[in-house]
């Protein structure tokens, strides 16, 4: 259960929803084909992973997962991942703004 997860010390919270962040993972080329649609003639193909697709939430979840394990927060708050939400565990205000950053600036080094 996630919430064993979360410390019992724990005061201060820090959530982050990636929502919509499939579309942040690219499609190989090799895979568009089977993301085709036509319309009014004219055929059109998804180059990132599109919201409707089932797997989606579990390609993503995977992809975030291992993202986030290169991740060393400074302050050694929890973190705690349920597919495309995040949240920040810590002590302090100030370990959980600094943790929070820091999570904010790896995300956004890695293309989410």
């Amino acid at each position: 259960v996630i919430m064993f997860q979360v410390p019992c010390d724990a005061e201060w919270f820090s959530v982050i929803d990636l929502s919509q962040a499939f579309f942040s993972v690219p499609l190989h080329e090799d895979s568009q084909f089977l993301f085709c649609f036509k319309f009014l003639d004219r055929v059109y193909s998804w180059c990132r992973i599109p919201q409707g697709f089932s797997e989606s939430p579990s390609i993503f979840n995977q992809i975030l997962k291992k993202d986030l394990e290169a991740l060393e927060l400074p302050f050694e708050s929890t973190l705690v991942q349920y597919i495309d939400d995040l949240l920040i565990v810590s002590k302090t205000e100030s370990d959980c703004t600094a943790d929070t950053i820091a999570l904010l600036n790896h995300l956004g080094r890695n293309g989410h």
